[in-house]
């Protein structure tokens, strides 16, 4: 029993004490990097990932090093070690700077071909200190940025392992979340994320996937009529007459008939000259979900999302819209930015506005859903959708 205890002993002064993490989850910060620079104001340990033992200790009151890549190798401050991936903390656990920004938990370095990626290993509740900054204005009413976190929580819990394949959780992009680290951190978003500790939204008693988005233009979309997958009834369309301040509520776009044809083609779609664009496929707010492309002697069908995102997101803002031929171009009339579906962020900043709290605005806009405790048997089984 004493030869276990100093055992643990020497295990706590070689790599520092690090309480149990409650629930954590795998970020990727970086990718296609030639080189990785790290700083910590504390001690900085490197292990390969496969073995407990350090192959790079430095620093007492602050430490740096540079990890590269050569001939298929990674390097520390230009010297071989071992295998990829590799482990990186500071002792005791600091603000990991990566590449000039600031970043809680652990590292997880890799080579991938003949670049490097970085991956943040934190606990969920840290994660969401540097997102909801990057989503929402934290500067919004409190009981908007409540919700925000609730929703933030619950979205990462139903889409764990969504890059699975490539080595993490999550993205650090509009793919999953825009996560920025606490670089990204605001008095704010904390107290909202403390606040709510843990709670996340539930249907049924199971775990949902609260999509949300930033302007719906006056009704959220159904997620069949967006993603043409299952209907699912808390991600049904509801009428939102509190996002009319948005910037974002209204706009227009023209892009000329040969620009669309040479963004589908550059998106995998064989098309001859477009003659028009029209709507197939309508809910009842008028958002689009299908739209026919007539090109040649042909006619072909595409989902409204997908023709969005290949002309550009920031052009085409939403895909309610409607659409005027001018002869050789197209002009775009639409309403709210982003696929409208689940939460609308700016309906939220008005609901809190006047006078609704962050219980009230998530169950508006995912009917019929609980805010619940997380805990195992609700994070095992979440019903999936697309963002």
């Amino acid at each position: 029993m004493k030869k276990l205890l100093i055992i643990t002993i020497l295990g706590l002064l070689l790599f520092g004490f690090k309480p149990v993490q409650a629930f954590t989850i795998r970020i990727l910060i970086l990718k296609n990097a030639d080189k990785i620079e790290i700083f910590t104001p504390k001690s900085l340990e490197i292990a390969e990932k496969q073995s407990p033992i350090p192959i790079f200790i430095g620093g007492s009151e602050g430490a740096r090093c540079t990890i590269t890549l050569s001939g298929g190798n990674i390097l520390i401050n230009k010297v071989r070690i071992g295998h990829s991936p590799i482990l990186v903390r500071s002792i005791p656990p600091a603000a990991l700077r990566v590449n000039g920004r600031r970043y809680r938990g652990e590292l997880e370095i890799r080579k991938t071909g003949d670049s490097l990626k970085a991956i943040n290993i934190i606990d969920l509740e840290g994660y969401l200190y540097g997102v909801i900054r990057r989503e929402i204005s934290p500067n919004w009413p409190m009981e908007a940025v409540k919700a925000q976190a609730v929703a933030a929580r619950t979205f990462v819990h139903a889409n764990l392992g969504r890059h699975e394949n490539e080595g993490y959780d999550l993205c650090s992009s509009y793919h999953c979340q825009v996560y920025g680290g606490m670089e990204s951190e605001e008095f704010r978003s904390i107290e909202a994320v403390d606040i709510t500790e843990g709670e996340i939204l539930t249907y049924n008693g199971k775990l949902i996937n609260a999509i949300y988005h930033a302007t719906c233009g006056g009704h959220t979309a159904d997620t069949s009529l967006v993603w043409a997958g299952k209907e699912l009834h808390y991600l049904k369309g509801v009428i939102c007459p509190f996002c009319k301040e948005s910037p974002h509520y209204s706009w227009c776009y023209q892009i000329s008939l040969d620009k669309i044809k040479a963004a589908l083609e550059k998106n995998g779609y064989a098309l001859g000259p477009i003659h028009n664009i029209s709507p197939s496929k309508k809910d009842k707010a008028g958002r689009i979900g299908e739209l026919i492309i007539n090109h040649g002697q042909k006619k072909t069908k595409m989902n409204a999302s997908a023709f969005r995102f290949a002309l550009g997101p920031s052009n085409l803002r939403s895909t309610l819209f409607e659409l005027n031929n001018t002869g050789k171009a197209i002009l775009f009339q639409g309403f709210g930015w982003g696929h409208g579906v689940g939460m609308c962020q700016w309906g939220a900043k008005k609901m809190a506005e006047l006078g609704f709290n962050y219980k009230e605005i998530l169950g508006y806009y995912y009917p019929d859903t609980q805010i619940s405790t997380c805990s195992l048997d609700l994070v095992s089984a979440p019903q999936r959708v697309s963002k």
